[in-house]
C-alpha cells in the first residue's frame, strides 16, 4: 500500500504524521499558489529548496512523481478566474483572438470561446509547464537528497497532449538519473 506525499509532509512529518503504508509518492509539483503572477505553481526551485534536504530523514522509501502537464491560468481584472488544464502555448499562439505578451502571458483582445471557457476582452492567460531541463534539474535534486532509490517513476498527467510537449528521450534521461 502507498500513499501521495506533498513535500510539506516531508519537511513536518512529526506534525503531519507518516501514513501506516509501505511508500509514499513524492507528489513534486503544484508547489506555489495559482495566481496571474510570474510565479510558476507547477514547480519553484526556490519553494522546493526548502524542502529537499529533508527527504533524507523521511522513513518511508519513496516513489516519485514528476510534472509533466501544462496547463493556462485564465485572470480577469487581476483575479484568476480559471484553471485552464490541457492548454498550452500553441493552444493560444494561432489564435488570433489571443495577443502574445511573452512567452507565457496571452491577452484576450476579441470575446470568445476556446475549450469551453469563455473570455472577455482583456482578460490574461498565463501559460505554466514545466521544461525539459527543469525535468531534470528536478530529478538530480531529488537524486541527490533520497536516502533509498526510487523503484517507480511516475509522470503526470501522460497523455498523448502532455506526451507531445517534451523531448522524446526525456523520460528515458530522468530514469537513468534514479540508477
Amino acid at each position: 500500500m502507498s500513499a501521495t506525499i506533498r513535500l510539506h509532509q516531508i519537511k513536518y512529518k512529526i506534525k503531519t504524521g507518516v501514513p501506516p503504508v509501505n511508500c509514499g509518492v513524492l507528489m513534486f509539483y503544484n508547489m506555489d499558489k495559482i495566481s496571474g503572477d510570474s510565479s510558476n505553481s507547477i514547480y519553484s526551485k526556490a519553494i522546493a529548496d526548502k524542502y529537499i534536504s529533508y527527504l533524507k530523514t523521511y522513513p518511508l522509501p519513496l516513489n516519485i512523481a514528476l510534472p509533466i502537464f501544462t496547463w493556462g491560468i485564465q485572470s480577469r481584472n487581476g483575479n484568476v478566474i480559471n484553471l485552464l488544464n490541457k492548454m498550452n502555448y500553441s493552444t493560444f499562439n494561432s489564435d488570433t483572438n489571443f495577443s502574445k505578451q511573452t512567452n507565457t502571458i496571452f491577452k484576450v483582445k476579441n470575446y470568445c470561446f476556446k475549450g469551453g471557457y469563455y473570455f472577455v476582452k482583456d482578460d490574461v492567460v498565463k501559460i505554466e509547464s514545466v521544461s525539459n531541463d527543469q525535468l531534470i534539474e528536478i530529478a538530480e535534486n531529488i537524486n541527490d537528497n533520497l536516502k533509498i532509490k526510487p523503484t517507480e517513476l511516475f509522470f503526470y498527467d501522460l497523455d498523448t497532449i502532455n506526451l507531445n510537449l517534451y523531448d522524446k528521450n526525456i523520460f528515458k534521461k530522468i530514469a537513468t538519473t534514479f540508477n
